[in-house]
């Protein structure tokens, strides 16, 4: 084989081997699942938002902890280590509605100690496993500002440690459409500050659809004393 060739076919064989790794990760969600009377107010507010806004991605109603991009192999890992865990019982504490990005309409929270706490302890677990931004992160990346674009370059993704923002997303639309803002400013002030609290179920593993909502629950882990 002559040195074009032989050049030629290695690049073939770099290129293939790249999409292979690729296809071999996934996008993950490491997500608190809320109990059962505060996924039926979540379905209940986002039914009225689609009778504004038209249908949205299918979903599972949570609370994000991280999200990364990882291989199967290294998911297994830290399904492990989650796994050891001790998670005592604790609430999440939702107070107002809100758009963000003109992509989703939010159910705000307080960052409370607890869910502050467990946050940290996923990253800690899961953080070196990532392999890659998320593709919505990569997308927007030119657009962040140099603290993000840090978090993203560190973890995969941005809004993580001091930027946590705890939330429900209650409706999802891409691309942005800033008829977002108007429906869930009306909302807020039809329905007051939107208070509920409730027990989280259980931690939940997930396969994310770009926009971060669940396509599929992988494993599902109890907390202690439920």
């Amino acid at each position: 084989m002559n040195r074009f060739f032989y050049c030629t076919a290695m690049i073939v064989s770099l290129i293939n081997a790249s999409f292979s790794a690729e296809e071999g990760i996934k996008e993950y969600g490491i997500v608190v699942l809320p109990s059962a009377e505060i996924a039926v107010k979540a379905a209940e507010m986002n039914t009225e938002f689609a009778t504004k806004l038209g249908n949205n991605p299918g979903n599972f109603w949570h609370v994000t902890l991280y999200h990364l991009a990882c291989s199967e192999a290294s998911l297994t890992k830290i399904v492990d280590e989650l796994s050891k865990l001790e998670i005592e019982p604790f609430q999440l504490e939702f107070k107002n509605i809100y758009s963000t990005a003109d992509r989703w309409i939010d159910w705000g929270m307080k960052n409370t100690d607890p869910l502050h706490e467990l946050h940290r302890k996923v990253i800690e677990i899961a953080s070196s496993h990532r392999m890659r931004p998320l593709d919505r992160a990569r997308d927007i990346y030119e657009d962040l500002s140099p603290d993000r674009k840090a978090q993203v370059d560190a973890y995969g993704v941005s809004g993580v440690l001091e930027f946590y923002n705890p939330h429900m997303t209650l409706f999802y639309r891409y691309p942005p459409d800033a008829t977002l803002q108007g429906v869930a400013a009306e909302f807020a002030r039809d329905n007051g500050d939107a208070e509920m609290n409730g027990n989280a179920s259980s931690i939940a593993v997930v396969e994310l659809g770009y926009n971060g909502n669940i396509e599929k629950i992988v494993r599902c882990i109890n907390i202690a004393g439920r």
